[in-house]
C-alpha cells in the first residue's frame, strides 16, 4: 500500500522460436525481455516438448508471465489418468516498497530456485487436478533506495511450498 502505481509497473515480452524436429520432439529457444522497476532484464531459455517414450516427457512447465516462462519438468505418465513430474525453475521478483516504510519508495527483490514435485489426475474428460510441492532454495532478498542504489541484501532459509490447481 502507498506505492505509486506509476512507479510500480513491470512489463515485458516473451519471444519463442521452436521447430518440430520429428513427431514427439519440439525444440527451440526463447528470450524474455522485461522492464522491472527501472531495471531491464533479458534472459534466454530452452523451449522443449520431448515425448521420450509413451510414458516419459520433458517439457517446460510454466506459461509466460511476469516472471517469464522457463523451467524444466520431467513427467511420467503411468496410465491415462495419472501424471507425476519433477522439475525446477529460477525466479526473480521486483516490487516497489510502501512510501511510508523504512526505505520509502524503495525496491525489494527476491530471487530463488524452486525445485518441485507434481502429481496430477485427469478427472473425466473436462477436469484436471494437480498438486505441487517443493521448496524455495538458495534465496536472497535485496533492497534498493528509490533511485535504485543498493542498500544491502541477505539470504534466507529454505521455504517449503504447496499448491493445488483444479482446471475445468
Amino acid at each position: 500500500t502507498g506505492a505509486e502505481t506509476s512507479e510500480s509497473l513491470s512489463y515485458g515480452a516473451v519471444l519463442t522460436a521452436a521447430y518440430a524436429v520429428r513427431p514427439g520432439l519440439m525444440v527451440g529457444a526463447g528470450t524474455g525481455i522485461f522492464e522491472r522497476l527501472d531495471q531491464s532484464e533479458v534472459f534466454p531459455y530452452l523451449v522443449i516438448d520431448w515425448k521420450i517414450d509413451d510414458r516419459l516427457r520433458l517439457t517446460n512447465p510454466f506459461r509466460a508471465g511476469p516472471v517469464g516462462p522457463a523451467g524444466l519438468e520431467l513427467v511420467y505418465t503411468p496410465d491415462d489418468t495419472l501424471e507425476m513430474g519433477v522439475g525446477g525453475a529460477y525466479r526473480s521478483y521486483r516490487f516497489r516498497l510502501d512510501d511510508s516504510s523504512a526505505v520509502a519508495d524503495g525496491i525489494g527483490e527476491v530471487d530463488f530456485w524452486a525445485p518441485f514435485l507434481r502429481v496430477g489426475w485427469r478427472l473425466g474428460n473436462h477436469y484436471r487436478l494437480d498438486i505441487n510441492g517443493g521448496a524455495l532454495v538458495g534465496g536472497s532478498i535485496a533492497i534498493e533506495d528509490e533511485n535504485g542504489n543498493d542498500l544491502g541484501d541477505t539470504g534466507y532459509d529454505t521455504a517449503p511450498f504447496i499448491g493445488v490447481t483444479l482446471k475445468g
